[in-house]
């Protein structure tokens, strides 16, 4: 559905416009490494899911790497590559810290959190989603408040689908729209764009994905 309001944005552009490359180069790599994660954890349910990527991804992007220069490539990702994932890496670890952190503090608590909600359902959700996002635009990485809000509705014993759902609309959603995003910062940054620009642009797409984010949790509940 998102995508649908992407095709209609640049359907009133009527320019040229040049998206992400569906070719095989672009897509080989993604969807070869899905495959193999959902393959091996049929065959090993025992292992995790981030562990199973943490053993593939490196093998399967040495693999699919170029022959041409393939020890100049592997040189140059070891030497500035994973210098620039110092920031993911510190994203990520944070996002742990505080939420190891909250599902211990409400652990210690003696009679738990008071929840003004007895039940997280489809609305809980959506309402969620919203403040995520709205969060998302003031810098905050929708990561930080998927790691808050998981273990205070823990509690909850929420649907597992539907918190998966969730989780996946507010890094989507969030990540997307956020002018303070670290995606369209670098947007802003490469073709000169005021951040307050995005900030316009963005808005009423953030508002409309919402919405259809609502739509897609109605059609769970009614469903499920």
């Amino acid at each position: 559905m998102l995508l649908i309001l992407n095709w209609i944005d640049v359907w009133r552009l009527k320019a040229p416009f040049t998206g992400y490359p569906t070719e095989k180069s672009a897509l080989l790599m993604p969807c070869l490494l899905a495959l193999v994660v959902i393959v091996l954890h049929l065959l090993w349910p025992g292992l995790s899911i981030p562990l199973i990527i943490a053993i593939v991804a490196p093998l399967f992007s040495f693999l699919l790497m170029p022959r041409d220069h393939r020890r100049e490539r592997m040189q140059h990702q070891f030497t500035y590559g994973l210098q620039r994932l110092a920031p993911q890496f510190a994203l990520f670890l944070g996002a742990g810290v505080i939420s190891t952190g909250l599902a211990a503090l409400l652990a210690s608590l003696p009679d738990g959190l008071d929840l003004p909600i007895a039940h997280f359902g489809h609305w809980q959700a959506w309402f969620a989603l919203g403040m995520i996002v709205i969060i998302s635009f003031t810098g905050i990485h929708p990561l930080i408040g998927i790691a808050t809000l998981a273990p205070l509705i823990a509690p909850l014993h929420p649907d597992p689908t539907l918190l998966g759902m969730l989780f996946l609309m507010c890094w989507a959603l969030g990540t997307g729209s956020s002018p303070l995003s670290g995606s369209n910062l670098a947007i802003c940054v490469r073709y000169q764009i005021a951040v307050r620009e995005m900030l316009r642009w963005n808005l009423p797409y953030a508002v409309l994905g919402w919405c259809c984010c609502g739509a897609v949790l109605a059609l769970h509940a009614r469903l499920g």
